[in-house]
C-alpha cells in the first residue's frame, strides 16, 4: 500500500499527528468492533476517556513517535507554518425589531399611578 503524501492536491499541507491521534488511530478500530452500535462521537468520547487513564509511561511511545513525525515534517516542509483556518460563520438574517412602545401603568416611566398589585405594595413602602 503506497503511503499517501502529506500534501493534498490543492497544496494544503497537513499538520504532523500528535501523540493522541497516533494512539487513537490504533485503538479506534478495536473500540468500534467491540461496540458496533456506537456512533463515531461516542467512540471518540470513549477514546478520550481511555487516553486520560493511561500513565505517562504508557503514553511515552506515542509522544516519541509524534516527535519523530514532527521532525520528519520539518525536514520535508522547512518553511511550513501552522495557520489555522477560520471557521465560516453562518449569515444571520437581520429582522427589523418592532418599534418600542412606552410601558403602560409604570410609575418609573410615566409618573402615573401603577395598577400592578405588587407595584402598589412596593410603592406604598417607598412613600
Amino acid at each position: 500500500v503506497p503511503k499517501r503524501s502529506k500534501r493534498r492536491d490543492n497544496g494544503y499541507i497537513k499538520r504532523p499527528m500528535n501523540a493522541y491521534i497516533i494512539w487513537a488511530r490504533k485503538h479506534r478500530s478495536v473500540l468500534a468492533e467491540a461496540n458496533p452500535t456506537a456512533s463515531q462521537g461516542e467512540i471518540s468520547e470513549q477514546l478520550g476517556i481511555e487516553w486520560r487513564k493511561l500513565s505517562e509511561e504508557e503514553k511515552m511511545p506515542y509522544f516519541a513517535e509524534s516527535h519523530r513525525l514532527k521532525m520528519e515534517h520539518q525536514q520535508q516542509f522547512p518553511d511550513w507554518e501552522y495557520k489555522p483556518r477560520s471557521r465560516q460563520r453562518k449569515q444571520v438574517s437581520v429582522v427589523a425589531a418592532p418599534e418600542p412602545t412606552a410601558p403602560q401603568n409604570n410609575l418609573m416611566f410615566t409618573g402615573e399611578a401603577v395598577s400592578c398589585a405588587l407595584c402598589l405594595r412596593l410603592n406604598e413602602k417607598i412613600v
